[in-house]
Parts: structure tokens; C-alpha cells; sequence
């Protein structure tokens, strides 16, 4: 369509309407409007879009936002003529008569009161309104947000008009069955939920005593899904299930599912451990290393997340036994490196208990990180999964062989950068949920790395062991200078309370014999080599 010079009238507004219909299928239809006002000058162009385009779904003349998720936009002046004084961004909402649909659009006076609150930028060319301003005002359903531009001969304006989207209407969701343990099959069934703009997907969440601290598990296209549970908390053993329930513009509605009992049973746990130690010789029929060996993504990443809960709530109590059994507390002189005492002032039987379990759960850990190493994540609800499972894999930093942090920290990397590729694809609170995650799995792996170090530890059976078995490098390498005595001891307290009980134990270290210079030496290679991985999470 050409519109001729001199058409249109000057101080009125038009809109031009474009109707499309496919040729193979006449029901196949689509719109597209644009308001045009008239005006007697010639203005700078200014655009104005979202920062992240998938965020803002079009729809006819408006922009599809949803209530739950922050809105970025970015602005430029596309012809600019003079010198910029000011940039303001204005936010309206609109009232719509009904009868003759005509839009009389409102200026938000409050904006003022809630900047650096709910808006910032307000005089850049970003601007930024958090989901609060749309949780807060659920009843206003369409809003106008304008850029002006002054300049010294000019000003100019653009805007952008966005429509909230509804989230999925309510249906039900049940899950059977009703109790259990971390090896049972749990089946959440969702019916009758329903969107205009078609369901998207489901997604699964558990949480014990704190609803922030909750775990996803896994999401589906279907309404049916299968997922294991972490162990519950309290006397009912009780963990609470969340499904959320995506449309396709990512509108997002929240459903609670009644509780389930999910018992902790040490037994699971130790008939897991003998699976794994006769599993590189006999194949096993343990259940979790039955659906370890699937090699599927989602339910790797629930066992990893349901055992590694179960053994880190085992590694702090044993430390918490171990502290009320030694006999007094001694702190060194500042600038010494040895305490002197009788190995007679703790309980033996304790020290042996906690070794045996120490090696046993690190044993259980290399297991689980090796199972996931080589699995593909490249959705952001996989990574989400992954992210947070390897977290808390990696929790008890003093259960983590050289193999499994290293294994971690590379697959956190890889995570980092197909986060990265995907940043502008997915919201900013989403990305912010995996970045969380990554960078607890980095902190971890560096306090872990840093624990036989610094002597404030015991050196596993598995990283022992394997020192002694690759000596090669150790005896040709002539550019790494080895001195145990003289050890930098940085930052001693930020193991927390590990340092408290692994503090006495390392008293027992014979560093002198060669097997621990070696092991010594590897951890030393190790910290150059994550180096290049923390870059990439950083």
C-alpha cells in the first residue's frame, strides 16, 4: 500500500489494519495494527523494543508480557540532529470503553514514589520495570510505556503497548503415592488445565521446611509425570510438591499438591553404597544405579538430588557427633603448624566411624558425578536441574575426590557457557536461578580443592590411593616445587564447621610418608587446572 503525499490530516490519528490469509488454508489467518498520528514537524525516529525479545510475545498491536517476570526495554534515536538533553520514560495504563473500544490511556502517577523500587532507568535509553508493578496492580490489564526524547530543536517520542497475559487456568494435580522412600516411583497426574494460548509444559518442585530453598525435579510436555522425592522433614517425614504450569507465552500458574511422607532410611543408603563398590564387576539391581544406568537426564538429576540430600544431612551429623566426643578443643599459637596432643583425648571409635563413612559417601559422590558427566543439557530446565543438583552433590566439600570436583567443575563450565548462548532466550530471573546455582557449585569446588591444601582435612582413600599408583609425573616434573613446610595457610576458618572436627584429624596426616607427597603434589596440578574452568562460571 502507498499513501500519497498530503493524504493524511495533520493533528489526527490513524490506524492501519492488515489482514492475512494463507492460501492453502483460508482458516489460517493473522492481523497486524499500526497507529500512525500526524503531526506538522519533523521528529527524530526513536525505536524502542525488548531487551529480550521472546519475553514480549506479539499480539495484534500489543505485546504479550506476563505478569510474573520483569520488563526490559532498550530505546535509540535512530536520526539524531542535534545535542540529547533528556531522556524520560513514561508509564501509562489504559481504560476501555467497551462500547465504542476506543483507548484512553492514563499516565501512572505513582512512578515517582517507586523509583529504584519498581523502575530504573528512568532517564536512560534502558529502562526496567520489575514484576511487582504488575503482581501489585492485577486489575489493570493493558499498559503503554513511552520514551521521550528532548533534544535542543526537538522532541520525540515512541512507545510500546503491552497486554498481561493470562496465566493457565486451574485444573487439579495428584500425586500417588502417598508415602514412601528415596527409591520410590512417584506419579504426579495433572487434569483439566487450559490456556487460549495452548499449555506449554509442567514443571516439578520439592521443598521440605522453607518454600525459597525448593529443588526442581524435572518438566514435562505431558500431564503426567514420574519423578523420586528427597527425604521429608520432621516427625511425618513430610516433603511438599509444586507444579507449575506454563503456557506457550510463558505465563506461568503455581499449584500445591498435598504432602507426602518420604522417609529417610539409612538402609537405602548402605545397600546403595555395596551396589556401587560391586558394580564394576557384577551388574547391580539396586534400583537407583538400575536408573542411573538409563542415562536419562531428568531422572539422573532427581537421584543425584534426593541421595546427595540424604548424604549430606549424614556428613553434618557425624560431624556434629564427632565434635561432642573430643575431649577438649586446643588452638595453636598464631604462626604454628602443629598442636601438640595424646591421641588419647577423642574417642577412637568415632575418628574410625567417621574415616569409614567419610570414604564411603566420597566413593558414593564420584559415582553419581561420573553418571552425569557426559549427559546433554540444552534446554534451561535441564540445566536448571543440574545446576542445582550438582550444588548439592558438591555440599560437603570434605567427601569430594580429585576426580569428582574436577568432573564438576568442568560440567559446571559447560553449563556456564550454553547458559551464556542462552541468556537472551530466556528471562532474567531464570538465568539468575542457574547462575546462583553454578557459582555455589564453583565455591564448593574451590573449598574442596583447598582442604588437603591447607591441612584442614583427611585425604580420601580414592585420592591416596590413586597418587600412589601414578607417580610419573610426580618424580619427572622439576618445575613444580614442593615444600610441606612451608604450606600458605589462607583463610584457615572458611571451611565452617568441617574445620572444627577435620582440624584434629589432620593432626594424624603423615605428610612425611611419599604417598602423601604425591597426593599433595596431583592436588597442587589440580588448583592450576580449575583455573580455566572458574573463568568460564565467573
Amino acid at each position: 500500500m502507498t499513501i500519497m503525499a498530503n493524504s493524511l490530516v495533520v493533528n489526527r490519528t490513524y490506524q492501519f489494519v492488515v489482514n492475512m490469509t494463507h492460501r492453502a488454508n483460508p482458516y489460517l489467518r493473522a492481523s497486524g495494527y499500526l497507529l500512525v498520528k500526524v503531526e506538522n514537524a519533523r521528529s527524530q525516529m526513536v525505536a524502542v523494543g525488548c531487551v529480550i525479545a521472546t519475553m514480549c510475545s506479539r499480539k495484534g498491536e500489543f505485546q504479550y508480557i506476563n505478569p510474573n517476570t520483569q520488563l526490559a526495554l532498550f530505546s535509540s534515536l535512530m536520526n539524531q540532529t542535534g545535542l540529547l538533553n533528556n531522556i524520560t520514560w513514561n508509564v501509562y495504563t489504559r481504560m476501555m470503553n467497551s462500547s465504542s473500544d476506543t483507548q484512553k490511556w492514563s499516565l501512572f502517577t505513582n512512578m515517582n514514589d517507586y523509583r529504584d523500587i519498581w523502575f530504573f532507568g528512568a532517564n536512560r535509553s534502558h529502562f526496567t520495570a520489575t514484576n511487582q508493578l504488575f503482581l501489585t496492580y492485577r486489575n489493570i490489564k493493558f499498559w503503554r510505556f513511552e520514551v521521550v526524547y528532548i533534544s535542543m530543536t526537538e522532541k520525540s517520542s515512541s512507545a510500546l503497548h503491552f497486554e498481561i497475559n493470562q496465566p493457565p487456568k486451574p485444573g487439579i494435580c495428584s500425586i500417588t503415592p502417598s508415602n514412601g522412600t528415596i527409591t520410590t516411583k512417584f506419579t504426579v497426574i495433572c487434569k483439566d488445565w487450559t490456556d487460549q494460548d495452548g499449555i506449554k509444559d509442567y514443571s516439578f518442585y520439592a521443598w521440605t521446611t522453607h518454600v525459597e530453598q525448593r529443588v526442581i525435579l524435572g518438566s514435562t510436555i505431558n500431564s503426567l509425570f514420574e519423578l523420586r522425592l528427597p527425604i521429608g522433614c520432621g516427625n511425618a517425614s513430610l516433603v511438599n510438591v509444586i507444579v507449575q504450569i506454563r503456557d506457550q507465552l510463558n505465563s506461568v500458574t503455581e499449584a500445591n499438591i498435598s504432602a507426602v511422607s518420604v522417609v529417610p532410611t539409612r538402609t537405602n543408603i548402605d545397600s546403595f553404597v555395596k551396589a556401587i563398590n560391586i558394580s564394576s564387576t557384577v551388574p547391580s539391581k539396586h534400583p537407583l544405579v538400575e536408573i542411573l544406568s538409563k542415562n536419562n537426564s531428568v531422572l539422573t538429576g532427581q537421584v543425584i538430588t534426593t541421595v546427595s540430600q540424604v548424604l549430606n544431612e549424614m556428613n553434618t551429623e557425624i560431624i556434629r557427633l564427632g565434635i561432642q566426643n573430643i575431649a577438649s578443643i586446643f588452638v595453636s599459637p598464631l604462626g604454628s603448624r602443629r598442636i601438640s596432643m595424646s591421641s588419647h583425648s577423642w574417642n577412637t571409635s568415632t575418628f574410625n566411624q567417621y574415616i569409614q563413612q567419610l570414604n564411603d559417601d566420597a566413593s558414593v559422590r564420584e559415582y553419581l558425578m561420573k553418571s552425569m558427566k557426559d549427559l546433554v543439557t540444552t534446554t534451561w530446565n535441564n540445566i536448571l536441574l543440574h545446576a542445582s543438583s550438582l550444588a548439592l552433590l558438591t555440599h560437603a566439600i570434605n567427601e569430594l575426590t580429585r576426580d569428582t570436583f574436577m568432573l564438576a567443575s568442568s560440567k559446571c563450565r559447560d553449563m556456564a557457557i550454553t547458559l551464556e548462548s542462552m541468556a537472551r532466550m530466556v528471562s532474567s530471573d531464570d538465568v539468575k536461578k542457574i547462575g546462583n546455582q553454578l557459582v555455589q557449585c564453583a565455591a564448593n569446588v574451590l573449598s574442596a580443592v583447598n582442604v588437603p591444601l591447607q591441612q584442614r582435612g583427611t585425604i580420601l582413600e580414592l585420592d591416596l590411593n590413586r597418587s600412589s599408583a601414578t607417580s610419573n609425573d610426580y618424580d619427572d616434573d622439576m618445575y613444580l616445587n614442593l615444600n610441606l613446610n612451608g604450606i600458605n595457610f589462607v583463610n584457615p576458618f572458611s571451611l565452617y564447621n568441617l574445620c572444627y572436627f577435620d582440624l584434629i584429624i589432620g593432626i594424624f596426616m603423615k605428610e612425611n610418608e611419599p604417598s602423601y607427597e604425591r597426593n599433595f603434589y596431583h592436588q597442587k596440578r589440580t588448583v592450576a587446572s580449575l583455573q580455566c574452568h572458574q573463568y568460564w562460571i565467573a
